[in-house]
């Protein structure tokens, strides 16, 4: 059986399918399903293969999201060409049944070690399945596929949680740097908010010091209530035991 290299989805799938704000950003980079599968054709997945740095860089999104943001049924039918064109690249038995290799690009779509990985990160698999760096020569099985993308998966995992990390180190390296591009020094500071106080640390030792007098005070006044309240309760007391006016004891 010859395979075609033109697999177009139903007009009634073209649609993004989800509306969630980084949905929506996808599409406004991307573009419709239709500009997304003409911007990341085949032609690309070498390109997708050997800059899954800049990738990273860029945080492009997940496949995971892709799938979310234009349908699984839409990206499905680009994985679909893609198995298509690289079982031709091979040079392998091209009688694949096409029951088998829906469920390829099923299995690849709803698979979540593979949909975590950048979508471009996933495209360039095929690139490398073409040149030869999996063993899976002979007649292609979902299985086969199925079971090396899986492992693949794993070490492209590792490959950009490294990089991220890195550029994790690298833009936090900026911020603190664009941070002390924006400081000023504690002279002009302290002229802009009408402190006295010649460097920060006697800035701090003076209102920690202030701190500690006001708490003094209010021991200080909670003290003294404390004394006429006592005050008070004793005169109270005196009233009570004492006789009346008119000569007699008070009633119980």
């Amino acid at each position: 059986m010859e395979f075609s290299l033109t697999t177009r989805p139903t007009a009634q799938v073209l649609k993004p399918t989800s509306t969630a704000p980084w949905a929506i950003e996808i599409v406004n980079k991307f573009g419709d399903f239709a500009k997304f599968m003409a911007k990341f054709s085949v032609d690309t997945q070498r390109y997708c293969a050997t800059n899954m740095e800049r990738a990273v860089a860029l945080q492009l999104p997940s496949f995971g999201r892709i799938i979310a943001t234009y349908g699984e049924a839409n990206i499905a039918a680009i994985i679909k060409l893609f198995i298509k064109e690289a079982i031709i690249r091979m040079g392998e038995d091209r009688d694949l049944d096409p029951y088998d290799l829906q469920f390829i690009a099923e299995g690849i779509c709803q698979n979540d070690r593979i949909r975590i990985l950048r979508f471009t990160t996933v495209f360039g698999f095929f690139h490398h399945l073409k040149c030869g760096e999996f063993d899976i020569y002979g007649h292609l099985t979902p299985r086969k596929v199925l079971e090396v993308m899986r492992k693949w998966a794993e070490n492209a995992k590792q490959a950009e949680e490294r990089l991220a990390a890195k550029y994790e180190d690298i833009h936090r390296a900026e911020e603190q740097e664009r941070h002390r591009a924006e400081a000023i020094p504690w002279s002009e500071y302290a002229r802009r908010h009408g402190i006295e106080e010649p460097d920060i640390i006697t800035y701090i030792q003076n209102r920690c010091r202030e701190a500690n007098e006001r708490r003094e005070r209010i021991r200080g006044i909670g003290t003294a209530l404390e004394g006429t309240i006592s005050a008070f309760a004793e005169l109270f007391a005196a009233i009570r035991s004492a006789k009346t006016p008119s000569g007699f004891q008070k009633p119980p």
